[in-house]
């Protein structure tokens, strides 16, 4: 990425990214002549770039090589309830090693977005998406504070993000999906809900003793939020595997 700018975006090798989202260009190519991989094309103006967190510089290894079948399931779940709102552009909010944004570019003629603030995170999505047929962009930002215009995208996802913020992040960065997300669109998000007792005891302990074991994530409520937000439940559910997950299929009310 860019140094000096926030924004930059990839694509599947050799073709452009996404074409544009609202008026907003963003094109981009593999093979930056910066030899990095990574387009030096920003669509979002001069936004102050925040550094990633060296805790998620940490953890894309561990993502990619310990958790693929999890975050397989997960993110095949998401895609399914993102199209079913037939959207034609979607935003991920804190991308990980690409699983969704890989599967619902094979799958879907929409313009994707990816927003993680880790570099290593994008590295790992870009080479997720280029093995798909499909093309997405990916954005270094911070993502409670997103380098969008209101009402940009038609579906917005977020899996396992919220549950790493800190509890007065939380309600920003859902304000912030939500103000990015255009009236009648959906938000799938994904929270982590353990399904054993034995399983939560563990990890609270460890996310108590030692946060980073964890991944920095744990369960969090997003009841108390959802009315303030303006947004309606569509459909809520639970996926039971590894510790178990919480997804919540969500509209956003119009008027």
């Amino acid at each position: 990425l860019d140094s000096n700018r926030p924004g930059a975006l990839l694509g599947k090798a050799g073709t452009p990214a996404i074409g544009s989202l609202r008026g907003y260009e963003t094109r981009g190519h593999f093979g930056s002549p910066h030899g990095d991989g990574f387009a030096r094309k920003s669509f979002c103006g001069d936004i102050e770039r925040m550094q990633p967190r060296p805790l998620f510089e940490f953890l894309a290894p561990f993502y990619e090589k310990i958790l693929p079948t999890f975050f397989d399931r997960l993110s095949v779940r998401a895609s399914q309830r993102i199209r079913a709102g037939a959207p034609a552009s979607i935003a991920e909010i804190g991308v990980a090693t690409g699983h969704f944004l890989a599967d619902v570019a094979g799958r879907n003629a929409s313009s994707i977005v990816g927003v993680d603030i880790s570099r290593k995170m994008l590295g790992r999505a870009r080479k997720s998406v280029a093995g798909t047929s499909g093309t997405a962009g990916l954005v270094q930002s911070d993502g409670h504070h997103l380098p969008f215009p209101d009402g940009t995208f038609e579906g917005v996802v977020s899996l396992l993000f919220l549950g790493v913020l800190a509890d007065d992040e939380i309600e920003d960065a859902l304000r912030e999906m939500t103000r990015i997300l255009a009236p009648g669109g959906r938000i799938v998000i994904g929270t982590l809900k353990f399904t054993s007792p034995i399983f939560k005891r563990v990890w609270m302990t460890a996310y108590r003793i030692l946060p980073d074991v964890v991944g920095g994530l744990r369960p969090i409520d997003l009841d108390a939020y959802l009315d303030d937000l303006g947004l309606r439940v569509v459909k809520e559910e639970e996926i039971e595997e590894f510790a178990g997950v919480r997804m919540l299929t969500l509209m956003k009310v119009v008027g």
